[in-house]
């Protein structure tokens, strides 16, 4: 899966009573609680030394150590709009014997949406939007994140294995809704079948690079998730290669056939993704793609799997509890006029059905009442 930055992870939980700042760590490096403690106690910090519950330092000096700046100062806080993106905030400030205590939490902003990850054992949902029942006194600015790819976080439902007699539930409609309606556009409209070279952008668990190779292609894999990349390479025979290097934007004008299957739609600036993608097609390469069809998202919003509505383009997708996606629901027109710019005419449109049979087999999350997919494939203009 290509990354897009503004994912909402899962909330990591304190496991110690006064294990709050270790947890907020964890929640903006995307640690687990017992890596990050790991952390924390070989640079002599744990979560029972009372010396350190009236102390700002310790987080700094943790984020610090894994490359992560902070703001010098404690800010006061004055209203949840003024917060930058991604901060420490104190809430629950009180004073014992005149000392101060609060309990960390981490504000995060995902395009124009807010979150507190708070990590109380005891709540029953750690991913707040009660703004109004948290009353934060000053907050610490995180102002650099290195090395991170949030989509390391979805691993284990893209990351699944397939077997010819045997579909994983996770891809299921993947490989039986979306995947005949693309195999069917590759058979008709490319000129390559055999020998030729195929890009799968956005590969996720490499499955549908597993198919291609099936089908003939010398395949290139490409993802932003090490934890993916991991599982595709599992996945695949050892002729596929699989990267997340940036080296693929490199291989100018080398694939006779570019795929990407439910990517594009996480990407906001879909516009400079396209430039790059065609860049790396040959002159009379086929590039097909599947996304959300719209009409299925809008008959889907005040379900359980999509929610967060902001605006007219932007929606927001949960796959599993506390993991809030956001992604762009664009027509088959909006690529259509996108890919129009760099010479590229549609030369393939459908939107698969879901199948009697297949929804006897599978129960789906969602109304199926409206195709899942949108499948598109483009051509040069002049080939």
């Amino acid at each position: 899966m290509y990354e897009e930055s503004s994912v909402v992870k899962p909330v990591v939980v304190q496991e110690e009573t006064t294990g709050c700042g270790i947890a907020s760590v964890a929640n903006i490096l995307g640690k687990t609680y017992s890596d990050t403690k790991k952390i924390a106690n070989g640079m002599g910090i744990c979560a029972s030394d009372k010396a350190l519950w009236s102390d700002t330092q310790y987080v700094r000096r943790m984020l610090k150590a894994l490359d992560v700046d902070t703001s010098h100062d404690e800010i006061p806080f004055s209203s949840w709009d003024a917060l930058p993106d991604l901060a420490l905030l104190s809430i629950k400030h009180h004073q014992e014997n005149g000392k101060n205590f609060w309990h960390w939490v981490v504000f995060k902003r995902v395009d124009g949406q807010s979150f507190v990850f708070d990590s109380a054992s005891y709540l029953s949902s750690n991913l707040r939007t009660d703004f109004d029942n948290m009353q934060p006194k000053w907050y610490i600015e995180v102002k650099c994140i290195t090395n991170m790819n949030q989509w390391n976080q979805l691993a284990d439902i893209f990351g699944c294995k397939w077997e010819e007699d045997s579909i994983p539930e996770c891809a299921a409609d993947n490989i039986c809704i979306a995947w005949p309606s693309i195999i069917e556009c590759i058979e008709q409209k490319s000129d390559t079948l055999i020998n030729g070279n195929a890009l799968d952008f956005g590969c996720g668990g490499g499955l549908f690079c597993q198919k291609l190779h099936q089908m003939g292609y010398c395949v290139t894999g490409y993802d932003e998730s090490e934890e993916l990349i991991e599982k595709a390479q599992i996945n695949t025979p050892q002729e596929v290669t699989i990267t997340n290097s940036n080296i693929v934007a490199a291989q100018k004008g080398q694939y006779n056939l570019i795929t990407s299957i439910m990517v594009f739609q996480f990407i906001r600036d879909i516009e400079s993704t396209i430039k790059t993608i065609v860049s790396l097609a040959k002159p009379n390469a086929l590039i097909v793609y599947a996304v959300f069809n719209p009409e299925f998202v809008e008959n889907n919003l005040n379900g359980s799997t999509f929610t967060g509505l902001r605006d007219e383009k932007t929606r927001y997708m949960e796959l599993k509890k506390g993991v809030v996606i956001p992604f762009y629901n664009r027509t088959s027109t909006e690529y259509g006029s996108l890919f129009a710019k760099f010479g590229y005419k549609e030369i393939y449109r459908d939107l698969p059905v879901f199948t009697d049979i297949f929804l006897s087999q599978y129960q789906m999350p969602f109304s199926t009442k409206y195709p899942e997919y949108l499948i598109q494939g483009f051509r040069k203009g002049n080939t």
